[in-house]
């Protein structure tokens, strides 16, 4: 069993490599939408009215579906430290709160891959011939 200093030292880098994950991951979902909002259109596209085309609805879903679950990672983060300073809570509590944060960053780090993904699947497609 590892040491204490060591345990503390590799949690201390986990949490730092994590966070700089969620602040990358963060900053390419923006970036996404943005160029996604560069192909926008303003008249009726396939008949329908949308200003995103219909290739870049998928890779524009997964950009906001990953920056929603960016917003969850954050939030069950700071309820499960609640918990955590308060002792009010029960372990029973704290550990679907580790659950919850460690599946709101898989969730958002996939989104934002599949977004981009698409993004460059279409480009590849349609504009990149």
């Amino acid at each position: 069993m590892p040491e204490t200093s060591e345990r503390t030292a590799a949690l201390a880098t986990l949490t730092a490599q994590s966070a700089k994950a969620s602040d990358v991951a963060r900053q390419l979902a923006f970036a996404g939408l943005a160029v996604v909002w560069a192909f926008r259109r303003s008249e009726f596209y396939d008949g329908q009215r949308s200003f995103i085309p219909g290739d870049l609805l998928l890779p524009a879903t997964a950009f906001a579906a990953g920056l929603f679950f960016d917003l969850m990672q954050y939030s069950f983060g700071a309820l499960r430290s609640l918990a955590v300073v308060l002792r009010r809570s029960s372990k029973l509590m704290i550990r679907p709160m580790h659950f919850l944060h460690g599946a709101s960053f898989i969730a958002k780090v996939l989104l934002i891959a599949l977004g981009y993904a698409g993004l460059v699947n279409t480009l590849f497609r349609h504009w990149l011939r």
